[in-house]
């Protein structure tokens, strides 16, 4: 796995499995779909819906992808929300640093 990509993993979060509603035919035929949130500035927090094989390491990448939420307005809780993931990367970092 490239250093892009895990740190693209990083910025997600798998919640809830959906396996009531199949993914539209997209790359796979699978039937199950996962909540994730997305945590980079413009969505921060924004949960989404994607296939569980658009990570895949190996094989076809599924290219479903559907919002769950609607976007944040610009405003105090989007800055909030900016400012917390940002200290909680900065002390990961600072934990890692400290481990060497």
């Amino acid at each position: 796995m490239s250093a892009s990509s895990s740190r693209l993993i990083k910025l997600l979060h798998v919640g809830n499995v959906r396996d009531d509603d199949p993914c539209p035919p997209y790359d796979c035929q699978d039937a199950i779909s996962v909540e994730r949130t997305a945590w980079i500035d413009d969505n921060v927090a924004r949960r989404f819906w994607n296939c569980k094989n658009s990570l895949a390491a190996k094989g076809p990448k599924c290219k479903f992808f559907m919002w769950k939420d609607k976007e944040m307005e610009e405003g105090y809780y989007k800055e909030q929300l900016r400012k917390m993931r940002f200290e909680l990367k900065r002390k990961e970092e600072f934990s890692e640093v400290s481990k060497v």
